[in-house]
Formats: C-alpha cells, structure tokens, sequence
C-alpha cells in the first residue's frame, strides 16, 4: 500500500470520526441529577455506576452522564447511607435533570441466602433474626431496615436447613452479606430418597459419601438400582426419625471411624422383594429396619448407600 494511499485511507478515517462526534454530540442524550440526604436535603458525595462507567460527584452532589438513546440503569452509593438503582430512559436530542435523589442514611441489611445442596433451590419461609428483631424472609434475597447499629448477631433459619448464626459489626447505612445454608441430615436424607423414586440414581449417588466410590461407587450404584427395578424390586417408602449427632461411629465396610456422624432410625418399604424367610418365620423382606448414618463433607450431609440386589 503507497503512502499516498495509507494518507487519504487517515484523512477519511479522521472525516469519519469527525462526523460521529457531531453527530453523538447532536443526537445523544444525557441524563443530571443532586445526590442528597433523604432526611436533610443536604448535598452529598456520591459514587453512581452507569454500566461499566462510575461517576464521582462533588461535595454539591450533582453528576452528569451523556450517552446513547437508550434503558440506563444507575447504582448510586454515598458514605453512610444505603444504596438505590434508579433506572431511566434516555432518548435522542433530550437532556434530562432528575433533579434531587435522595439516598436513607437508616441502617439496612441486605443480602442473598443460598442453599449448600445437591440441587440447591430457592428457600422459602425463611427466619432472619438481627439483635431482638425479627424478620420473615421468602426468596434469595433479603433487605430489612430500622435494625440497631453496633455488634449484632444474625441468625437464618428455614425448614430443613440447619440455622446459621454470625455475630459482626452492623454500621450506618447499608450493610450486606452472603448465606450458605446447609441441609439438615433428615433433609438430605428425604431429598436422596426423592432421586431414588424418581429413577434419578446419578443425581441420588451425588448424596452418598465421597468413601463409597472405593466400596460402591457410582457405576456400581446405578446398575444395582436398574437391576433391582427389572427385578420388580423398588423402594416404595422411606420413614425416618429424628437425627441425633454421635460422637463417632465406624463404617464395616471399610474399618473406618468418622467423627460427629449423624444417625437416624429409618424404615424403608420395598416392593417385590422375594420372600426368603425359613418356613414359620412372619419376617418380611420388603420391610427393612435399622440406623441410617450420614458424615458431613463440605457443609453436606452424606450418607452410605447399600445395595439393594439380593
């Protein structure tokens, strides 16, 4: 390519962006506004978020953002206070002022509960206790106000998951945190048991102990359920107690003591188990009865599946 050609390729180039100036600069729109206390009116310094781009006001509160036509939404946060998203739409040739926004300086927490699960899903009926308030939650996320400042102690409870506590330091404004509530044995328990009669042993074998894929691992499981159903032979119920923590227990199939296991007195009903009682035994053999023991492993309760193939 000459230099000649390389020159009117830049002047054209230069033309071009020349032209996209004036023309963002015609038709864009923009989008003012005064960051103030809600409480005061007073001015006040503000950091506002706009996509990937942040806005640092002034003492006098005020900010300006210029863009494209189009949805806009504005995450504003000020020292002391909590934060707000104002969304707004931006249109051609318009210069929009939003005037006064106004931010709380109450004190607020917020923040997202999770489930530490197989498949987790969303929590509902949650408990959320802050200090001597409580509060009723329903979702994955949460924002209370009107809870007092200084050392407070947080605590999460839901059906089937064990309660969460943490004692921290609430400040002005806007605080927040993350949840990771772990199932309870009982729970994880019922959840297995709902794989297994769905048919879903890959998802059920997620449940069992990370030990038993050297004792009964994951192939093993699925084929012994498959069999058992071509069998006729199917778990039909499963009744369990309440779990109750021992100090440690020890697994024979592996000669292996584990710590703060949990164990829960279960009766599982099968169908289409042979009956394989000697003549003048009343024994059904589609009733089993024994203790079920689950290890935690991650913040997960696992248990020790056994086969069901005879």
């Amino acid at each position: 390519m000459s230099s000649k050609t390389i020159g009117l390729l830049l002047i054209i180039f230069g033309i071009v962006l020349l032209i996209a100036t004036a023309l963002y600069a015609a038709f864009g729109a923009s989008v003012s506004g005064t960051i103030v206390d809600n409480s005061s009116g007073k001015p006040l310094k503000a950091k506002i978020e706009i996509g990937s781009k942040i806005i640092n006001t002034g003492d006098n509160g005020r900010f300006t953002y210029r863009g494209l036509p189009g949805e806009i939404t504005l995450k504003i946060a000020a020292a002391d206070h909590g934060t707000l998203e104002w969304k707004e739409s931006l249109k051609f040739v318009t210069n929009k002022d939003l005037g006064e926004i106004g931010l709380t300086d109450d004190v607020v927490l917020r923040g997202n509960i999770i489930e530490n699960a197989v498949s987790p899903i969303s929590i509902k009926n949650v408990k959320l206790t802050v200090g001597k308030k409580s509060f009723k939650v329903d979702g994955d996320k949460f924002e209370v106000a009107g809870i007092e400042l200084g050392e407070q102690t947080v605590i999460i409870e839901a059906e089937g998951h064990e309660p969460f506590e943490r004692t921290g330091n609430i400040k002005k404004g806007s605080n927040s945190m993350t949840v990771a509530l772990s199932l309870t044995p009982e729970e994880a328990m019922r959840r297995w048991f709902e794989a297994e009669q769905a048919g879903d042993f890959k998802k059920a074998y997620k449940y069992a102990h990370p030990d038993m894929a050297s004792i009964f691992n994951r192939a093993a499981y699925i084929k012994d359920r498959e069999d058992s159903i071509e069998k006729g032979i199917v778990l039909d119920s499963l009744k369990a107690g309440d779990a109750k923590i021992i100090s440690e227990w020890t697994l024979f199939l592996n000669n292996k003591t584990y710590k703060e296991a949990a164990e829960i007195d279960t009766l599982m009903m099968f169908k289409g188990k042979a009956k394989q009682a000697s003549a003048g035994e009343s024994a059904d053999p589609n009733k089993v009865e024994g203790s079920s023991h689950l290890v935690k492993v991650e913040g997960r309760w696992k248990i020790f599946p056994q086969p069901y193939g005879e």
